[in-house]
């Protein structure tokens, strides 16, 4: 048998615990492992597909649906194929394993007879979401897998969208490196994710890894945020010691550099911890970033030419108010201004847009920093110093090269809307935007990339888990191979 895709995946996190239930898995670990999360089917003309099965004991496979066949089923495979989908919706169902109280899901794609030119896939198996480069080419996400001595090995999963298939390209053991959440990855599959054992560390297609290097005034651990099409140019920040400053910094071919900092902080007073870049344009040019004294999160740029400048300065106000305490009146800085906190991906691909948040502050009495007065969307427009606040509309997520603004009202519903920046016009809601385009019902969630085409997009959503309740996650569409 052969796969109609030569999809490489990986279970989702194995459930491991004791159980003296069943006489053939008593005082054994039950867990699951699959060589596959995720298998997918043309509309017709399919051959099976075999998938591998490792688990200690006995174990059982059921289809959510019809249209998907158990062919044949071993201790250690199961042989599956589909019927012909002469519809023309994708079809989506799912394959159950379950082992005791082990259960592991392989998700089953089909594409219509006739119908959309696109494919939504939700890559659920990825622990803290998913990353998509510039253009779309790669997603990549991390899987952790518990072995049996209770110790972790993080499966680096990179995503060829072009042909829907998934790659692991390193299986990392949790001594060598704390992997987490997945920060960025280039149009060239250079991946970068957090290391919680101090840093970051980047993989590559053929599964090297490389350590970002600090300059030597610095802590050695970096945190690289974003990362350009071609991989060449990453930012991030270190911590210098000395004055206990994070660093903004810019890598280009592995020679990492100082992006300037101004003399006072985004409320204009001394800076008390630093600033981050966060995300960057598809050429790396255009970097933005958010300050992070206290409860600022002040959004901030470094333009083409290399100058600092903060988000929205044609309209940012600078004022003060004085706060009463019970040892006395303090003058507060306020600001009303374009904000953001961690999020990476704010910037067009040309870097002309930021979409961001626009805040203004009061003053509490007793309470100490400044408060949120009032928040909603805000984009601006780097090329032309202009700044487009739109009242009642939630914060700006994302944004494309020819001034689409994306906005959302939170992770659970697809609440937010689609607004042609310069002409003031929300244009309708993410939801319908999405079905026009592409020709796709989505799940629940909000834009957060797209494509310089427009072709692909990355949305955050929220996804349920046994182990931890809710947690944030991703899908994305994009256009469907050739078969």
């Amino acid at each position: 048998m052969k796969r109609f895709l030569s999809i490489v995946g990986s279970v989702l996190t194995a459930a491991v615990i004791l159980c003296g239930c069943d006489a053939n898995v008593e005082n054994e670990y039950q867990y699951i492992r699959l060589d596959v999360a995720n298998v997918s089917f043309a509309a017709e003309k399919n051959s099976p597909v075999e998938i591998s099965v490792t688990a200690p004991g006995k174990w059982t496979v059921e289809p959510s649906a019809s249209w998907i066949k158990i062919d044949d089923q071993t201790d250690n495979s199961v042989t599956v194929s589909v019927e012909d989908n002469d519809t023309e919706d994708e079809r989506i169902g799912t394959l159950t394993f379950t082992m005791g109280a082990a259960v592991e899901e392989v998700t089953v794609n089909q594409l219509p007879k006739v119908g959309t030119d696109y494919i939504y896939r939700y890559p659920v198996q990825f622990d803290l979401g998913a990353v998509m480069s510039s253009n779309g080419k790669y997603v990549g996400g991390q899987i952790p897998i518990l072995n049996d001595d209770q110790t972790y090995t993080h499966q680096i999963v990179i995503i060829d969208v072009d042909a829907d298939e998934q790659h692991i390209v390193a299986e990392v053991p949790a001594s060598l490196f704390g992997i987490e959440k997945p920060y960025c990855i280039s149009d060239t599959g250079l991946f970068f994710i957090m290391n919680n054992l101090g840093g970051t560390v980047a993989y590559d297609l053929d599964g090297n890894y490389m350590v970002p290097t600090a300059p030597a005034d610095c802590l050695p651990e970096v945190d690289i945020q974003c990362v350009s099409s071609d991989g060449r140019i990453y930012a991030g920040m270190a911590y210098r010691e000395s004055d206990r400053f994070y660093m903004p910094l810019k890598w280009v071919d592995g020679v990492p550099e100082v992006l300037p900092v101004p003399e006072k902080n985004y409320r204009d007073s001394v800076w008390v911890t630093g600033i981050i870049p966060r995300g960057m344009s598809e050429d790396g040019s255009v970097i933005y970033g958010s300050s992070w004294d206290n409860n600022d999160f002040g959004m901030c740029y470094w333009d083409k030419n290399g100058d600092f400048h903060w988000v929205g300065e044609d309209a940012r106000e600078l004022d003060f108010a004085e706060n009463e305490y019970e040892f006395g009146t303090i003058t507060e800085n306020i600001v009303n201004g374009m904000t953001c906190t961690a999020e990476l991906t704010n910037i067009s691909p040309n870097g002309r847009w930021i979409a961001g948040t626009w805040r203004k502050e009061i003053v509490s009495p007793g309470v100490g920093a400044p408060g949120v007065g009032s928040s909603c969307a805000a984009f601006y427009d780097t090329e032309n110093n202009k700044t487009y606040i739109f009242e009642g509309e939630g914060g700006g997520t994302t944004c494309t090269n020819d001034g689409l603004g994306f906005t959302t009202n939170g992770l659970g519903t697809n609440s937010g809307n689609v607004i042609d920046i310069e002409n003031g016009v929300v244009l309708g809601s993410v939801s319908q935007w999405i079905q026009d385009t592409y020709g796709i019902t989505p799940g629940p969630g909000f834009i957060v990339q797209l494509s310089p085409d427009k072709s692909r997009i990355l949305s955050m959503c929220l996804a349920a888990d046994a182990a931890v309740g809710m947690r944030t996650t991703h899908w994305f569409i994009a256009p469907a191979p050739e078969r």
